[in-house]
């Protein structure tokens, strides 16, 4: 048994121009979008290591902790963080 679509509907097209230079719009904010992902994700990454490095550091002991106070907005900001 065949199935026989039929369709009746009309699809406007742009010349040919257009039509490259819309792929072309798209394709350099493509690259664009890339190349801040790899930027996000090198900066992630360099965070990461001074994170580990800072954790290191206090465990060791290379830096005194003991007297360390977050500041107020500091504080306020992770609460509000925590409330929404």
């Amino acid at each position: 048994m065949m199935l026989r679509l039929q369709f009746n509907n009309r699809v406007a097209l742009s010349s040919c121009n257009r039509q490259l230079s819309i792929v072309a719009f798209v394709k350099a904010y493509d690259f664009s979008f890339n190349e801040l992902v790899e930027q996000a994700e090198s900066a992630v990454g360099l965070l990461q290591e001074r994170r580990s490095a800072l954790i290191s550091a206090a465990v060791t002991g290379k830096i005194d902790v003991r007297d360390w106070q977050p500041s107020a907005s500091a504080s306020q900001q992770q609460f509000e963080a925590l409330e929404a």
